[in-house]
Parts: C-alpha cells; structure tokens; sequence
C-alpha cells in the first residue's frame, strides 16, 4: 500500500528521479509515479553527452549549467554508493584537433576566456605532439584544444542508479501507475 508522500513526482524518467533523489535528501516522504518503467521515455535514449558551454556565449544560464557539470560526478557517486548502481557517468574531457592557424587563434581566445569563467587550468592546448595515436597527427598540426569537463552519461543507466538509490532511501515508488 502507498504511503502519502511530502512530495509526489509524477514520471520516472531523469528529471524526474533527481527531483525524488533531492527531495529524499532534504528529509521529504517521497512517492514516484511512473506509467511504465523508470527510464522508458526520453530518458531511455542511448546518448548522453554532457559539456560546458562556450565562453563566447556565456551568460546566467551558463554559470548555472557550469555548477552543476561541475558538482555531477560527486552527486552521481553518492548516488551509486547508496543504491549500489553504476550510472555511466565518466569526466572523460573533450579533444579538438586545431588543424589551421585561424583555428589555433581561436583556440588560445577561448582558453584565456574559459580561464576566467570555468577556472584556471579547465581549458588548454595540449602540443600537436601530445596527440593520443588515434588522432591522426596532420589532422592536428596546430595542437589540440582540450577541456577536462565534457563528460559522458549513460542516461538508462543513470535512470536505474538514481531508481535503485531513490529505493535504498525508502521512496515509495509505483510503476504502471496512470
């Protein structure tokens, strides 16, 4: 029998299971409604690529964005240590080959400005030499630009680590529920 929750989520899908996973762990009673399955919509998709926005079109919404790719990988690790899960999730970082003298200039803009608003260090160029062997190296003569906090997700993953810690935390969760 369902128990009344503090709050009632209603869709098992990412956002919705975050939403249940941070009201457990302000103290709240928790009922998820889910019609099918956690993770059976748009949030069951293959694909799930997570990076910074650029520093040429930074603005509110990006500094936001910015705190919460930064805070994912704890969030996600306590998420997976309580509900025993793996989500997928891996900072992997992100390499672009800087194949023309123009794109170079780019490159050193947009590494001085992320400078300033990700943090000293979260954008360089790396030598055109340091190239891991599977880039090519005429595909990178002028160096790469790298970041270290694009990220990848497994989004049906990250819906059954969130729905197995969201349970170890006693949510009340009611699949097939219309």
């Amino acid at each position: 029998m369902a128990r009344p929750g503090d709050l009632v989520v209603i869709g098992a899908g990412a956002w919705g299971l975050w939403a249940a996973w941070a009201g457990l762990a302000r103290g709240l009673a928790v009922t998820l409604i889910e019609r099918e399955e956690a993770g059976s919509g748009a949030s069951g998709g293959p694909v799930g690529a997570l990076a910074p926005h650029a520093p040429e079109r930074w603005g509110p919404e990006s500094a936001f964005q910015m705190r919460a790719l930064d805070g994912l990988g704890a969030a996600l690790a306590a998420v997976e240590a309580t509900g025993g899960e793996r989500s997928g999730y891996g900072r992997v970082g992100c390499l672009q080959p800087l194949a023309t003298p123009q794109r170079r200039a780019r490159a050193e803009a947009r590494v001085a400005e992320a400078a300033r608003l990700w943090g000293a260090g979260r954008a360089r160029i790396l030598p055109a030499d340091a190239a891991p062997g599977w880039v090519a190296p005429e595909a990178a003569p002028f160096g790469l630009l790298h970041d270290d906090l694009t990220a990848r997700l497994d989004p049906p993953a990250t819906c059954r680590a969130l729905l197995a810690a969201c349970r170890a935390r006693d949510v009340c969760y009611l699949p097939g529920t219309e």
